[in-house]
Formats: structure tokens, sequence, C-alpha cells
């Protein structure tokens, strides 16, 4: 196959503006597209066939790695299929091989880009294949005009495992990476089944950060919400995988088992833990449940009642479909009727929120650093840009947050006052640092009071607060 020095990403833009205009024959080494034309008589949208997309995207290279992949991707097209691809990352730090299936749209033309995305996480046993066998996701997207991406997740048993899910964030990166703008970042939508449905909860609520792959909406058709309940209810070859992906039992490891969980209950009163529930960080999300009446594994319809039960509680936009049902496949979801309910929602961007961070990466604009790497952090935080205010609160096992004041909407252009709040649960006295400043402040008072317990490093400009005393709250009022 003929070696074209292209990326998925430059081709798909050289797709677009060729096929903006009128047909034209490729010559060698001309760039042209072969197999273009425009689409019925008095339609401005032009339509791919199965030729153009074989040759456009089958390109048979290498691409650029990704960002944490230790060798690059190559893919090719799917045999038969029209605009499907399967990619490969040989190596990724997770040691887990990944792969995964692309569909692009059906129909180029400027007036379908950005195009939304749908993420397919696939159930216990198959493969990022699944959705072409035992699904329609694949053609009824592209010919909705999505992309739709189908990540294998390191394994075709990985439960939602950090390795997963680190394989996952590869097949993320990979496919921003080469398509860009073409992608709707305010419509990217999950759906998965079962073992799939679980892990795409936890991937969500594991993957808050702004400017970053956020879901607009999920459908979660009886996903294991709590691994603990998993390792309960299932037999010794589950439980035995469980405690190779997570260390051992979830007596023995169990916060490793709720961080890749969205709720952790009580098996008797189906009660929800407050404490280590990540699914707080799903609030602001749309979420569709499927369950079938009678599940032939009843423990994954609890889950997927109590979850939705505590989402509610919550006050989030959750929803419970039951459908008559004895048997435990995908066939109880309507693919139409599922993507018609996703392509509903954009992405909320919500001003305040509660978090229940699992480690030390950006929530919501929030950067933070923990006092101890293997505990929850749970906080609260507000940001105010007509007040030019910002809080995060309500903190535990928090060392220092940093906020950048422009991706946050904030000003720290000098004479307009900057207001934070910052408090922690705990005994701790937390750090809060600012990127933004064009210069160290005028003044700085907290609680009231002008203080010098501030540092300003004019190489990084960032300025650095410490909060009035160990769990004392603090209103700093910042002077540029």
């Amino acid at each position: 196959m003929k070696s074209l020095a292209l990326t998925l990403g430059a081709a798909l833009g050289l797709a677009l503006s060729a096929l903006a205009g009128p047909p034209q024959a490729a010559s060698s080494g001309s760039g042209g597209l072969p197999g273009q034309h425009s689409g019925p008589s008095g339609s401005d949208t032009p339509v791919a066939t199965a030729q153009h997309y074989n040759r456009v995207f089958d390109l048979g290279l290498a691409f650029s790695p990704p960002p944490g992949a230790l060798s690059a991707p190559y893919i090719q097209a799917r045999p038969g299929a029209t605009g499907a691809f399967e990619v490969v990352i040989p190596n990724t730090p997770s040691g887990f091989q990944e792969k995964f299936l692309l569909q692009v749209p059906l129909k180029f033309g400027f007036a379908n880009y950005p195009a939304p995305l749908l993420v397919f996480f696939h159930e216990f046993g198959a493969s990022h294949t699944g959705i072409e066998s035992r699904t329609e996701f694949m053609e009824l997207g592209g010919a909705r005009n999505w992309f739709v991406l189908s990540p294998l997740g390191a394994s075709k048993k990985h439960y939602g495992s950090l390795e997963s899910q680190s394989n996952m964030e590869l097949a993320v990166a990979f496919t921003m990476q080469i398509l860009g703008p073409l992608v709707n970042h305010d419509r990217i939508y999950g759906v998965g089944f079962s073992m799939g449905g679980g892990a795409m909860l936890s991937f969500a609520a594991r993957h808050q950060t702004n400017n970053q792959l956020r879901f607009a909406a999920l459908v979660n058709h009886t996903g294991n919400a709590s691994l603990k309940s998993v390792y309960v209810n299932e037999g010794v070859a589950v439980q035995d995988l469980l405690k190779f992906w997570f260390g051992g039992s979830p007596s023995l490891f169990p916060f490793d088992y709720e961080r890749c969980s969205t709720i952790d209950y009580d098996e008797i009163t189906g009660q929800v833990f407050n404490s280590n529930d990540m699914a707080r960080n799903l609030v602001g999300t749309p979420i569709r449940n499927v369950v079938a009446t009678n599940d032939p594994l009843p423990h994954l319809h609890e889950a997927t009642e109590n979850l939705h039960n505590h989402l509610v509680a919550l006050g989030s936009t959750s929803e419970l479909i039951e459908v008559f049902s004895n048997e435990h496949t995908w066939d109880n979801l309507d693919e139409r009727e599922t993507l018609d309910w996703l392509q509903q929602w954009t992405l909320a961007k919500p001003t305040s929120g509660r978090v229940l961070a699992d480690r030390e990466v950006n929530w919501h604009g929030y950067t933070i650093e923990q006092q101890s790497n293997h505990l929850f952090t749970p906080f609260e935080w507000a940001v105010d840009v007509a007040q030019n205010s910002i809080e995060l609160t309500k903190s535990q096992n928090l060392v220092s947050w940093t906020v950048s004041l422009p991706d946050m909407g904030l000003s720290g252009t000098p004479g307009t006052v900057l207001r934070i709040e910052s408090q922690a649960a705990d005994a701790s006295q937390d750090t809060v640092h600012l990127i933004g400043l064009n210069g160290p402040p005028l003044n700085v008072t907290i609680n009231g009071t002008s203080s010098s317990n501030f540092v300003w490093n004019s190489s990084t400009k960032v300025l650095s607060i410490t909060g009035g005393g160990a769990g004392l709250g603090s209103s700093i009022v910042v002077l540029p």
C-alpha cells in the first residue's frame, strides 16, 4: 500500500477542501482525492463513497505517538466497512497493547463539522470490535455524521481498571490529535453495557478537566457501578480477575476498588455511602440508565437502581428505563432511540460543584496537590466571573490548589480586585497558587488584615498565598 506523508487529520482537512469545490481527477503526487463526487443533483452536501474513504484513510502508515504512548500507532481500513478504521498502539505505559475502532462521518461537508463523538464501552468478554457484531452504533453513528470511537481498554475483561483507563486515554488522545477541531467537544457522548457501563461511568467521573474530554451525556446499560458488589456477587473466576487488576480483595485494597467505581453501598439495604462516591462528580452530566426487568445478573440491576437513586438525591439529571426482558444483552437497548436521546444534550459547564478527587490532576480548572496520594480528596468549588471571585472549600487531604485565572474567566489585570475563599475541613492550611497575574500584587489581605504571607515568583509569574491558619477559613483579597 502506497505510503503518503499525511496524517489522518490532514487527509480529513484535504478531503473537506477538495469536496467543497468541483470534483477533479487526481494525478500522481498531486494530493488529489480519487473517488470523490458531489451529492445528489441540486445538493450542496458532498457525499463520500467507500472508495473515497478507503483511499483517503487507509494510508497504511504510522502516526506520531499521542501524548503518553511509547510507540507510534498505525491505522488501516476495516474490510467491507465504509469510513471505519482500526487503530493499534503497540506499546503503552500500561503494558497492554491498545486497539480501537474509529468510525468517521459518512458525509463530508463543512456544514457537518464539528461533529459529535460517541465513545462505546464494550461488555465483559467482548473486544473493541464488538460494536460491529453486537450493535448498530458504528453504522448509525456514521450515517448521522458522527464520529464513533470504540476502545478495547487494554483487555476484554478490564473492569474499568486504571490500566484500561490509561489505554482509553491514549485512544481519546490519538483521536483528538488527528481530528482536532473536526470533533465537537461540547457533544461527546458515552454508551456502555455491563462491565462497559461501569467502566464508562468511572472514566467519566475521573475525567472532569476543563478543555479536555468531558461527556455531555451518558447511557448506562446495567453497568457495574460498584466493583465491590461485583466481587461479592460473582464467582471465583471473576474475583481472581478483580484481584489481578486491583491488587487483591476489596477488604485489602478498598481505595483501589472505590476509585474505579461510582458508588459503594450496603449489600443488604442498598444504602449508598456518602464518603467514597465518585458519582458526585457526575451530577452535572445527564445519565440514562437502562435495565432489564428480569436481568439474570440481578446484582447489576440493583447497582444501576442504587446509582440512579443516589444521583437523583444529589440533584442529578438521571433517569431509569426498565425494558421487559429476562436477558443480559445489548438487544435491550434501542440504538436509534439511544442516539436520539443523546443528541439533545450539549456539555454543561458548571460554575460550582462538589468533587471527589482520586489523584493529583485538574478538576474543573483546579489542579490539586494531595497530602497523601492513595486517598480521596473531597472539596467544593465555585467561580463567579461577575464578582471576579473563586473558592475552594470543605477540602480534605489537600496541600495546595492551583488555578489559571484566564482559564477560569477571571481577571488578574491591575486595579481589578480578586476575591478568594479557601477553607479546609481538616486541620490543614492550604496554599493557593494563582496563574495569570501580570506582576506582583499591590496588596493581599487575609480575613480583613493586610498580609505578607504570600510569595511572588517573578520567573513563573505565579502568586502563592498561604491561608490564615490551620483549619481556618481564609477570605483573601488580592489587588493586582
